[in-house]
Order: structure tokens, then sequence, then C-alpha cells
């Protein structure tokens, strides 16, 4: 699991969440530790997310802390000081969070991801109280869709608070979709209206959300517009979806990277040589955000760690093609491989590298490639098209009945 994609909100809960343990003597972070550290958290947003849903907080509070005391404690010669481990149940709730935030389209995983997460994955007396006090998903989800529908039509386009690994920062991202970013009147029009309303879309946080927004000020505007996705190389290969599906394998892979998808729960996917290899143009290569890609897989593979890796080997191949005073065609895939592999890049089945780290493969063996998903088996069962996997899905959910929207 990478803690680099936990906000410091969300990794101070999981930090919280251990020291309650401690203080109640338990040997492990369970699910009500993590409950109560959330809605616990000073300034925090769940209390106020909670109360949104009409529970009051207090009694919320009084009861998830009850069922922390009813946890069982470990004292004595058999407990092993300073030393708190992490129960199934929580790095289950912790890779949903994981899930729920890819599927949300959040980058990093937030408090809230944490929350549902163990609205999903609850078990025993802790679903109970959930049944109890009337929270669930639906209910939840309701509640965050209402703050940020509200947002988008204060803008005019949608938006939303992305959380960064600093504690008293925040990100707004903006959506602008159905415009050209090829042409400066669309460049234009994306800019001036983000910048006419951002003051607007501030007054309405303090407004909403003032736990964690009374005191906020605009910090600092991007120096020019960033967008996704536009147009895409027709390459010797064009990944899609099926790429995460069935976990394929490529012998000219030249970059192995986890995504958001959550067809394949977020595992890595091989990236081949092909994808940023022109069909009819030679002597260019096209790594980054316009590699080969249909209009689905594109939005798993348009981030930053992909842009690095396709860009590395880009470069690699490059030099190689030069040396060896050959075509962008006719490189000698396996020669990039083995240099990016001298270059600490993970790819697999490629000896050296299995040489260096064999954990890679075993790790990935262990997991099923990802492929445990409902979605997933649905693929590997039904030889479903491409085209009926939707990003915004969450398809590692366990509630998930498998049936691709």
């Amino acid at each position: 699991m990478n803690m680099n994609q936990f906000t410091q909100k969300s990794l101070e809960a999981v930090q919280n969440a251990r020291d309650i343990a401690t203080q109640y003597g338990s040997q492990q972070i369970e699910q009500p530790h993590l409950l109560l550290a959330l809605v616990d958290q000073e300034g925090g947003f769940i209390p106020q997310l909670l109360t949104r849903v009409g529970l009051t907080v207090e009694s919320f509070r009084a009861a998830a802390r009850h069922e922390v005391e009813l946890l069982p404690k470990v004292s004595g010669p058999g407990r092993e000081a300073d030393r708190i481990y992490i129960a199934p149940g929580v790095d289950k709730a912790m890779n949903q969070a994981l899930a729920i935030a890819g599927g949300m389209k959040d980058e990093f995983v937030s408090v809230e991801h944490l929350f549902l997460a163990l609205l999903d994955t609850a078990e025993g007396r802790l679903k109970e109280l959930f049944r109890t006090y009337r929270v669930d998903r639906e209910q939840v989800m309701q509640a965050l869709a209402a703050l940020r529908e509200r947002l988008s039509k204060i803008a005019g386009f949608r938006c939303m608070p992305l959380p960064t690994n600093q504690n008293d920062m925040c990100w707004i991202n903006n959506w602008h979709p159905n415009l050209d970013c090829s042409t400066v009147a669309d460049q234009t029009r994306t800019e001036i209206e983000t910048r006419d309303t951002m003051r607007e879309v501030l007054a309405y946080l303090k407004e909403a959300v003032p736990v964690a927004f009374r005191h906020a000020y605009l910090y600092d505007i991007a120096p020019q517009l960033g967008y996704r996705c536009s147009y895409r190389l027709k390459g010797e290969y064009v990944m899609s979806a099926n790429d995460f599906a069935f976990a394929k394998r490529h012998d000219d892979v030249i970059a192995w990277h986890s995504t958001i998808c959550q067809i394949n729960d977020c595992g890595p996917v091989e990236i081949p040589y092909r994808a940023i290899l022109p069909q009819k143009v030679e002597g260019l290569l096209c790594p980054g955000r316009h590699l080969s890609a249909d209009n689905v897989a594109i939005d798993w593979l348009n981030l930053i760690p992909q842009c690095v890796g396709t860009g590395q080997s880009a470069g690699v191949a490059a030099a190689v093609a030069v040396l060896d005073s050959t075509t962008t065609h006719g490189v000698d895939v396996g020669k990039v491989q083995d240099i990016l592999v001298e270059q600490n890049v993970p790819l697999p089945r490629n000896k050296k590298f299995e040489e260096k780290d064999p954990s890679y493969r075993e790790l990935i063996e262990d997991k099923q490639c990802g492929l445990y998903t409902n979605a997933a088996k649905a693929a590997a069962e039904q030889c479903l098209d491409a085209k009926s996997f939707r990003q915004d899905h969450n398809y590692a959910s366990e509630e998930d009945d498998g049936q691709l929207v």
C-alpha cells in the first residue's frame, strides 16, 4: 500500500487510531479505533459530514468509543511493548479507501474515503453501530454529492477541493469538458472562467465547510492551464481496458505501473514500447499523456507516474537507436529494457531485474494481478467489451455485483 497517496489528515487519523489502540491496551489497530479517530479528529471533516446527514455527533462519538472499550485488551508479559499491528479489517478498509478515491477520481485518499471504506467493510458490532444510527453509504454519498454539486453550480463547471499531503493546504481542481485544449480560444476561455469564479468558490467553502475553511485564503494560482486529455497517438499498439481486465503481458514492456483503475484494484499494468511508437512516422516517440490508448484507458494512463515512466523509456530508446544506427521502429527493445533495469526501473520477466528484486513479481502473483474484483472476473467469464468499463464505478467494492455499467 502506497501511503504517499494518503493526505496528511488521513495519515493523522491512522496515527490517532494507533494511539487509541495503545491507550486501550489493544495489540492491533481495529476498525473501531479508526472510526473513533475519524470522528474525534480535531478540525476534521467527518464530524461535519455526520452533522449534514442528521446525526448527533457527540452521541455517535460516544457509541464509537464504547465499541473501542469492548475490544480485547492485551496486558502483562505477553504484550509486545510499542508494537501495534494493523488488523486485517483495517488493512481491508485502507485498500478499499484507495479504490474509492480512484473511483471518485480523487488523486489522494482523504478522511471521507476512509469513512466510506469503513461503511463498506464494517463487520460485526461496527456494522450494527452504523445500522443503529442509520448511517449508510448512500446517505453519506448524497451529502458529499450535494456539497460538490453546489460547488460546481457556483463555479459554472465541475470543481472540487483535492487534499494535498500538507495539513493546511488543498488544491481546487477544475474540469472544463467539451473544449479543445489545442485551440487558443478554448484555452483562453478556460483561464478566464476559472479565475473569475475563484473567490466565489472560496466564499462558499467557508460557508459550507467552516471547520476546514473558516480561515482559508487564496494562497496560489497555477501559472498556466493544465490539461490531461486531448489528441492521442495512434500507435502500433492501442491500450484499452482489456490491458487492465486481463493483465495482458507485453514482450516489449517499457513501463510497469499501478494506476487508479478499479477493474484490477489499482494493480500494475504493462505499458508496451509500441504504445509510444507511431504507426506511420519514423524517428518519433510519443510518451506521456498522449500515448496510444483508447478513450477509456487513457483516463488511467495520463497521470504523472506514467508520464515519467514512458518519458524515461523514450529517452533510452532514442539513445539506443542512435548508438545502433537504427530507426525507432528497429530499435532493440531488449537492450532498452536492460538499460532501464540498470537505472532501477522495475520490469516484469526481465532476468536482470528478477535477480535484483524478485519481490515485485512475488507480490503481484500473490495479489493475482488485482484480477480478484468482480468486474475482472466478469470480463474473464463473459469476454466483455472494453467499452463496458467505466472509470467512475467502484468495481473493487465487495458489494459490486460484477455487472459492468
